[in-house]
């Protein structure tokens, strides 16, 4: 049965409100036929048959001017007859006609349409974030739709995934329980995804799908510091890093080595590699943006001390506030460094063993490059460079003994991480200061001596010379 050439013919306009009500409907039927049977067909349309370019012209007729439904209706007889010819075609033979079953709605991507719309049918009107009480029993109702619409559990659960993360990502982000339900689909799908390896249709939207759900994921877990806390890290974060990881891995061809798999040499899983890759995205960001906030601060301190202070010296003091910056700066990458080690790592741990010494090798390596930079405009010590230097001396000291606690589980316990760590070394070059500062100083008091031995040679010449002091 063709269910909207049956509705056409047994719906009257006195079965509507009203007339426009009526001729909505009908032409509502008509693009579901063209959909089903020209646009979308299960069996590929032949071009010797003429059927299609008489539904076309039958379509667009009625389209401008209602179509008469009754049974004696010259036009009606012809839709049922060009409708059935192109609904009963069979997939094993082009030109042959099957008695027992038509295809108007099981072509790809029509039906997958029409499925994901009964899906919806699974969220309650009233708060579209929570399904239904009785969710078991649609689904139940929903699938008996399979036959008609050419579905399988396989493309069942792709769309089901597809509802439940759409649902979660396009509303307020609130409903924990889509998300996990949407991963635990995932789960599910990667298995389907190596039954459903040879399906065109199937890897076509798994691609479309996956795709989404990435890079929606990446968005947020590349800058992950700005969209997670404390309070969401554990329950949502490693359900987007799960998605994710998985999505890579189907797309992939499921061929990355599973999470508890060893690891050799410097291989990594794609979870790992992945995740690597979050940790260091998102820690230089989160870098950035502190730097960016101190910046600031130190900006609206000068700024407010040139508007109250007019004096030289005064100006001088204020632009001397750069300098502690740094050690401020040190004190912000610590705190970072903790609160990624107590918020996040567990969490990416999972995925990735060395993940709290990878985070706090990133931050050693951003702040260490703004040092370098700060050391390269050093002329000479004071008190701000000795409080710069020895904030950044802590600030090392902190992070390797993090990397080191955090790596007891690591076949090298660390070591490879605190080699790309490379030392700040406070202490040299605030030796090195110390000793340009003493040299310094040294020169200046022996060109001091020098020139006032000079002044008093020249004295006594000039007093012998003038007979006022006689050898």
């Amino acid at each position: 049965m063709v269910l909207p050439l049956e509705m056409l013919q047994q719906l009257k306009p006195s079965d509507f409100p009203n007339q426009e009500e009526y001729e909505a409907w009908q032409r509502r039927n008509l693009k579901l036929l063209e959909a089903g049977l020209l646009l979308h067909p299960l069996v590929p349309l032949d071009d010797e048959n003429t059927a299609p370019q008489q539904l076309r012209e039958i379509i667009d007729g009625a389209l401008e001017k209602p179509l008469e439904t009754s049974k004696n209706n010259e036009t009606m007889q012809a839709l049922r007859t060009v409708v059935l010819s192109l609904a009963c075609r069979t997939s094993n033979n082009i030109g042959s006609v099957s008695e027992t079953s038509t295809h108007w709605a099981d072509g790809f991507p029509m039906n997958l349409k029409i499925y994901q719309m009964l899906l919806e049918a699974c969220f309650d009107v009233n708060d579209e974030t929570s399904v239904i009480e009785e969710l078991d029993e649609v689904l139940e109702i929903i699938k008996k739709t399979w036959l008609v619409l050419g579905m399988n559990q396989m493309l069942h659960n792709l769309c089901f995934l597809w509802i439940l993360f759409n649902r979660y990502a396009t509303m307020d982000q609130a409903e924990g329980d889509l998300l996990s339900a949407g991963n635990n689909l995932l789960i599910k799908v990667e298995n389907d995804a190596k039954a459903m390896k040879g399906d065109e249709n199937y890897c076509r939207m798994l691609s479309s799908t996956l795709g989404a759900i990435l890079s929606w994921a990446e968005k947020r877990l590349l800058g992950y510091h700005r969209y997670f806390r404390s309070d969401n890290a554990e329950s949502t974060m490693g359900c987007v890093v799960s998605m994710a990881v998985l999505s890579v891995k189907i797309m992939e061809g499921g061929e990355g080595i599973s999470n508890e798999d060893h690891i050799e040499g410097n291989e990594m899983d794609v979870g790992q590699e992945k995740v690597d890759a979050y940790i260091k995205s998102s820690l230089r960001a989160a870098f950035v943006q502190a730097k960016r906030l101190k910046v600031l601060s130190v900006d609206n301190v000068f700024r407010q001390i040139m508007e109250t202070v007019k004096s030289s010296k005064s100006s001088s003091t204020g632009q001397q506030n750069e300098l502690p910056f740094m050690a401020k700066l040190a004190e912000d990458v610590s705190t970072l460094a903790f609160t990624e080690i107590e918020t996040f790592s567990p969490i990416l741990k999972r995925w990735h063993p060395l993940a709290a010494g990878v985070a706090v090798a990133t931050l050693h390596s951003c702040y260490g490059n703004e040092l370098k930079q700060y050391v390269s405009s050093i002329d000479e010590l004071t008190p701000d460079i000795l409080e710069v230097m020895k904030g950044a001396d802590k600030l090392e000291k902190d992070l390797v003994q993090i990397a080191v606690e955090n790596s007891e589980d690591s076949e090298d316990g660390g070591k490879s991480i605190i080699r790309e760590m490379l030392p700040y070394e406070a202490d040299s070059v605030t030796s090195n200061l110390v000793k340009s500062w003493i040299k310094t100083r040294t020169d200046r008091l022996k060109e001091w001596v020098d020139r006032n031995l000079q002044q008093e040679v020249s004295y006594g010449l000039n007093m012998v010379k003038f007979g006022v002091f006689d050898p």
